[in-house]
């Protein structure tokens, strides 16, 4: 369709009707009333008249209420709607136009529908509760007069080509918006695999590691305890218990790497039982109490009289609080304090590990929450870890239906809570 170009359907019984619509859409009959109007001036003199409209129509044309419905059919099929059809009320023998019109709307629910009729007994209000949108549908009364045409014919047609233009720009917006969203999308999958296949690599090279790991560990053990006699130099014997620390230490790094890959992938699996927490935090203190007084920090617990009971897995839980605990404890200063508090609130269950440390900036509590992130800078790290703990405690905690908290300013120090959920609660999480 050209620019000017605006398709209009009339559909009406009479013929002379139907030319009288030809006659005034159509832009060499509007020139000759230019020159009839200027040639009236001339004579009686001048006066202001409206300008005839000269935009181009397609116009086509239907002496059915049938046919129209099938030329507007067509015409989608074309892909060349009209933008205004014009419908007489009346158009025996065939459907009227009320009912040409409700079958015209459900093809096209943007063409624009005038309904002309000579007849006073038509229910206006009837026809257009049951052609909707009302704000699509008008009437003229005859005899019309062929300005009154001319200015639905236009301002409709600009009306419809202002909305198909909208509805085109949406459209494109919207195949837009889809291929990004698929693009997006394909990113994500790729991200995912990737980071699936990173977490199953960590996982058989942790696996591959622990194996020699706990050799040299169980072996450094018993040179360290003379098992089968004495080593000679004393020196020997620091040598041993050097390599067991270190190689313990090390174990622990690739048991988190291990934890962090299965939780990636999804292969861990809670087992769940009853437990008194104040029993399990206890066994983390007794744990962390030497390397509490190695570091020259008090390690405190705090427990209610009447501790609360949790569905929980022991061991992940334990992991989660001691993980929590050893970091409060290596970033205190010496001289320091940590307490670990229990308490009950509104059925929760929840473990606070405060410590008097150098705190931390809200970037900071950010970063630690993320897989081997540091709450020192790279470059001015003092102490040793994969910065795994936080992130490790955090998806147990989640695991087990609770959350974890950081509290934290420079200068002082750090609140974690632990918030788990009442014992009901959390069995149904799992």
């Amino acid at each position: 369709m050209s620019e000017l170009t605006r398709r209009i359907l009339i559909a009406d019984d009479e013929t002379d009707i139907r030319e009288a619509f030809r006659g005034a859409l159509t832009p060499m009959a509007a020139t000759k009333v230019q020159g009839l109007n200027a040639l009236e001036d001339k004579l009686f003199g001048t006066r202001e008249t409206p300008k005839p409209d000269a935009l181009a129509y397609d116009l086509a044309f239907a002496a059915q209420g049938a046919e129209a419905v099938d030329l507007v059919r067509g015409a989608i099929e074309d892909s060349r709607p009209f933008g205004v059809v014009f419908l007489d009320m009346r158009m025996p023998p065939g459907i009227d136009g009320s009912e040409t019109a409700k079958r015209i709307r459900a093809l096209d629910p943007a063409v624009n529908i005038v309904l002309v009729t000579g007849y006073s007994d038509v229910d206006v209000g009837d026809v257009a509760a049951q052609v909707l949108p009302a704000d699509k549908l008008f009437f003229i009364a005859k005899p019309f007069q062929v300005a009154e045409i001319r200015q639905q014919a236009a301002a409709l047609s600009a009306r419809w080509r202002h909305e198909s233009t909208l509805e085109r720009e949406l459209q494109t917006q919207n195949r837009d918006l889809q291929t990004l969203a698929a693009e997006a999308s394909a990113a994500r999958n790729d991200a995912e695999r990737a980071s699936v296949a990173k977490s199953v690599f960590l996982s058989n090279v942790s696996h591959e590691l622990r194996t020699p790991l706990n050799a040299i560990i169980g072996f450094s053990g018993i040179m360290a305890g003379e098992l089968y006699g004495p080593l000679g130099d004393a020196r020997y014997l620091d040598y041993a218990r050097e390599i067991g620390e270190a190689g313990s230490c090390l174990l622990g790094a690739i048991n988190n790497i291990i934890d962090t890959a299965r939780l990636d992938i999804g292969k861990v699996e809670l087992s769940r039982e009853e437990l008194d927490l104040t029993a399990c935090l206890s066994r983390v203190v007794a744990d962390l109490k030497a390397f509490a007084s190695g570091n020259d920090i008090s390690l405190h617990l705090q427990s209610p009289p009447d501790p609360p009971m949790l569905s929980a897995d022991r061991r992940r839980l334990n992991q989660a609080i001691f993980g929590i605990v050893h970091n409060a404890i290596k970033f205190s200063p010496p001289g320091g304090r940590v307490d670990v508090e229990i308490e009950a609130r509104d059925g929760a269950a929840i473990v606070s590990i405060r410590d008097n440390g150098a705190g931390m900036s809200p970037e900071l509590i950010e970063a630690v929450q993320r897989p081997f992130g540091q709450g020192e800078s790279e470059f001015s790290r003092r102490h040793s870890g994969l910065g795994l703990n936080l992130t490790l405690a955090k998806r147990l905690v989640e695991l087990h239906g609770g959350r974890l908290e950081i509290e934290s300013a420079l200068g002082k120090g750090t609140t974690v809570r632990i918030v788990l959920p009442p014992q009901d609660a959390s069995s149904a999480a799992a």
